[in-house]
């Protein structure tokens, strides 16, 4: 039996509809913007369906396949940088 307690998420996440929004500690630069959270979005199924071709049965394979290190040529870049100005 879980009590109240468990279900609250800490101060620093937000989760929405398919997204999760986390505020940092402090500012950060990414891609050359000053940032101060980082809102991250489920995978498409397009993405998932890439990875799994890609993959194979291996979900560690697949995980590396749908999240690659950015920058990343030929794919778009992540819009999950939220600036703080």
């Amino acid at each position: 039996m879980s009590n109240a307690k468990d279900n609250v998420l800490p101060k620093w996440l937000q989760l929405g509809d398919g997204i999760a929004t986390v505020a940092l500690s402090r500012a950060s630069q990414a891609n050359g913007i000053q940032v101060d959270k980082l809102t991250l979005r489920e995978p498409t199924v397009r993405e998932m369906r890439s990875a799994t071709l890609q993959g194979g049965s291996n979900e560690e394979e697949q995980e590396m396949v749908a999240l690659p290190p950015w920058p990343c040529p030929g794919r778009a870049r992540p819009t999950a940088f939220r600036s703080t100005n």
